[in-house]
């Protein structure tokens, strides 16, 4: 269609078919959340046995174990989660997420490939994935989404360099709306952080003086274990 070749030329790849699947030894699917499981099941069926399917799906639980169950035999089947944007061009140093259901040399060879790139491929259940991903990505979403309607009454014209770069990743929330709107809706876990990050703002709002020693030594605490995995 037009569409699919505007956004091929955008990307810089060949236009292609659902049929393409017959000759690929990985197939990826990078689609909406609402049309994952549809989607990797139908190409699925145009894989040969032995061929790698993936996806990229931000929340995994209730998708990828779908996913799973409806593949024919003989497929592979890793769902992954890289965890930097479009706007990343290499792999030193980054961190991909893979969910194995189906392993096998496809699978080994493609992480391979991975690593040997740089990247640093972390393998968990799609529970501990959600449930990680609820703070790094559900509750990160959440806070910067609720500083941003609460600017409401600010004009924006003085700004400091620090409140620039938040704005800049405030405005990235508008950029990818639709995931960012999935990954609440979507997260089993989000909820439960959004609650825990309210409850939190909650406590942080009747702070008295008393107080003021044991939430520099929570955040303390909390930036020397961040750092240390840095």
């Amino acid at each position: 269609t037009q569409r699919t070749r505007k956004i091929a030329k955008e990307l810089e790849v060949d236009p292609g078919s659902i049929s393409d699947a017959r000759a690929s030894d990985i197939v990826v699917v990078a689609v909406p959340m609402e049309s994952v499981v549809e989607s990797s099941t139908e190409v699925a069926q145009f894989m040969r046995g032995g061929a790698l399917l993936t996806d990229l799906s931000s929340v995994k639980s209730g998708i990828a174990n779908r996913i799973s169950s409806k593949l024919p035999a003989g497929i592979e089947y890793v769902s992954i989660h890289p965890l930097f944007g479009p706007g990343i061009d290499h792999l030193e140093g980054q961190n991909i997420v893979a969910i194995p259901f189906k392993t096998g040399p496809q699978w080994r060879n493609f992480s391979r490939v991975l690593r040997k790139a740089g990247a640093r491929v972390h393998l968990m259940s799609s529970e501990n994935h959600d449930r990680v991903m609820g703070y790094v990505q559900a509750m990160h979403h959440f806070a910067l989404l609720s500083l941003g309607v609460a600017l409401r009454d600010w004009d924006g014209e003085l700004k400091t360099s620090s409140i620039a770069g938040t704005l800049d990743r405030i405005e990235g929330l508008l950029d990818n709306w639709g995931t960012i709107v999935e990954i609440q809706r979507l997260n089993p876990y989000s909820l439960v952080v959004r609650r825990e990050f309210i409850e939190t703002c909650m406590q942080l709002v009747g702070m008295q003086q008393s107080d003021v020693s044991d939430v520099e030594r929570t955040l303390r605490s909390n930036v020397h274990k961040w750092s240390r995995k840095l």
